[in-house]
């Protein structure tokens, strides 16, 4: 069994002092050549890092950028095809990338996209079927697809957890879901389970974090982040490892560094 190391701490004195496990230093890149500078979904596959979507303020963009690590390089790829939207999400099963909710300023959106990167197309997929579209999180494991948590343009949040089979193109809702309505937290998937946790519902900054094994359809409560309870933290995962930083206080008009 791979061994799961919480790191916390160390991700902010990777932000604030350039120091971590993961890398001894920073290294400027190319600057990202697309519109949606904000609010983008980003995800990976194989060696390559890809953003669609996003908004630079006037505009909710389509476009697909690929960065390739080795060359420094950012290019365009084909357009998403549905509408211009911020803040949706994503999960990528295999060499394909499942992509969609979000909004654009007014209007939240279901649909839900499969982009093939050996092909480089898109096709639409059955649409997310539950009301959270924003602020939702996503992440795949063992093949299937899940979003948890999230609101609708100021509604919510909403206790919704979601789990998509890319065979059958179907939803089926997951009802045992121990962390309540919450909103803007973090979803890793790490060996064969998802770490969820953090987030807010409104009223409450959240500090946990669980771990939810599929195959039993069970959810494990794992130690508190040492940090104040956020939301919008930042969280990635590295050989096993699940690093986790920055973010802000509701309401607090300030972002988390060391804090």
């Amino acid at each position: 069994m791979k061994r799961i190391v919480l790191k916390y701490l160390v991700f902010l004195l990777f932000l604030v002092n350039g120091i971590s496990a993961v890398a001894q230093r920073w290294v400027a890149r190319s600057s990202f050549p697309g519109i949606g500078m904000r609010s983008g979904t980003g995800f990976s596959i194989g060696n390559k890092g890809y953003i669609v979507n996003g908004s630079n303020g006037a505009t909710n963009s389509i476009e697909l950028w690929e960065y390739d690590g080795s060359t420094n390089i950012w290019t365009r790829k084909a357009n998403f095809p549905g509408v211009g939207r911020r803040l949706g999400d994503a999960f990528v099963i295999g060499t394909d990338a499942y992509v969609g909710l979000g909004w654009n300023g007014a209007v939240s959106y279901q649909s839900m996209y499969k982009y093939n990167s050996l092909t480089d197309t898109w096709s639409q997929i059955a649409d997310y079927p539950g009301i959270a579209t924003t602020g939702a999180r996503a992440a795949a494991v063992n093949g299937k697809g899940y979003v948890i948590g999230g609101r609708q343009a100021g509604i919510g949040p909403f206790n919704e957890f979601y789990e998509y089979d890319p065979v059958s193109n179907t939803w089926r809702q997951i009802l045992n879901y121990p962390i309540g309505a919450r909103s803007e937290g973090i979803v890793e998937s790490i060996g064969n389970a998802l770490y969820v946790g953090l987030g807010h519902n409104y009223s409450q900054d959240f500090d946990d974090l669980w771990k939810y094994i599929p195959s039993t359809n069970t959810w494990v409560q794992l130690a508190t982040l040492p940090g104040k309870g956020r939301l919008n933290a930042m969280s990635f995962e590295v050989n096993g490892e699940l690093i986790v930083g920055g973010g802000y206080r509701l309401g607090s008009g300030f972002d988390l560094g060391t804090y």
